[in-house]
C-alpha cells in the first residue's frame, strides 16, 4: 500500500496507535519511508509499512478503515 502526501494514516509508536498525516515519502531499495505529522504535533521521521525498515509502523488495516469512515463509505451506516 502506497500513501501520498496529505493521506491520513494510523501509526503505531511505542506501542500506542496515533493518527497522523503523511508529509513526505522517500523511496529505498526495500520499500518506502514516510514522514508523518501526528495529531499531537509530534513528527515521526522514519515510518513505514515494512516493520524491518523502522521502529514506527503504519497499520494498513486500521488506516484503510479510517479512510473509509472519513469518506462516508462505512458499511454500517444506514441509508
Amino acid at each position: 500500500m502506497v500513501f501520498q502526501k496529505g493521506d491520513s494514516v494510523i501509526v503505531k509508536v511505542n506501542g500506542h496507535f496515533r493518527v497522523g498525516v503523511v508529509t513526505s515519502r522517500t523511496k529505498l531499495k526495500r520499500g518506502l519511508i514516510y514522514e508523518v505529522l501526528l495529531e499531537n504535533g509530534k513528527k515521526v521521521d522514519r515510518c513505514s509499512v515494512n516493520k524491518e525498515l523502522s521502529t514506527a509502523h503504519i497499520h494498513k488495516g486500521l488506516t484503510k478503515h479510517l479512510n473509509k469512515k472519513q469518506n462516508g463509505q462505512d458499511s454500517n451506516e444506514e441509508v
